[in-house]
């Protein structure tokens, strides 16, 4: 595991730390709403995994990186559509509100 790769760890563990569970120990996906989880056996129960999206992008902002107060819960799918665009921009965009999985 590369040096980076570690910091980043400690950052995701630092932020779940931080931001424990709501409703029924979940994370909610703050675009489509979706039940995320870190644990790999809640998967079976239709959660999607956690996923930390930065709301100022790391290419934007690389400084902003490891910062816990840019971090939210998002599935992967919304992560991955979010691209470099900062939240405000996509959340501004045309998207889908459903969490695919």
């Amino acid at each position: 595991m590369s040096r980076e790769q570690q910091r980043w760890s400690k950052t995701k563990k630092q932020w779940i730390k931080d931001n424990p569970p709501s409703y029924g120990d979940y994370w909610y996906c703050i675009i489509g709403g979706r039940a995320l989880t870190d644990d790999l056996e809640r998967l079976d129960y239709g959660a999607l995994p956690l996923t930390l999206d930065h709301d100022l992008p790391r290419s934007r902002a690389p400084g902003k990186r490891h910062d816990l107060d840019n971090l939210n819960p998002m599935c992967e799918y919304h992560n991955g559509d979010k691209g470099s665009k900062s939240l405000d921009q996509y959340l501004h965009s045309k998207y889908s509100k459903q969490c695919k999985f």
